[in-house]
């Protein structure tokens, strides 16, 4: 699933963003980050994803 996850984003997600992504989707779970990137890919791929403030 990372492995898709990462092909599929085309603004260079890296592999272990992607496992991130990947493991939270599997779970249900959110993600909560701070790097941009990461948030625009989780939102792409319908993975709950917030930045704290």
């Amino acid at each position: 699933m990372a492995a898709r996850f990462a092909d599929r984003h085309a603004s260079g997600l890296r592999a272990g963003d992607a496992l991130h992504l990947a493991i939270a989707a599997q779970r249900g779970a959110p993600v909560c980050t701070l790097d941009r990137v990461m948030i625009r890919a989780a939102r792409a791929l319908a993975v709950s994803a917030t930045m704290p403030r």
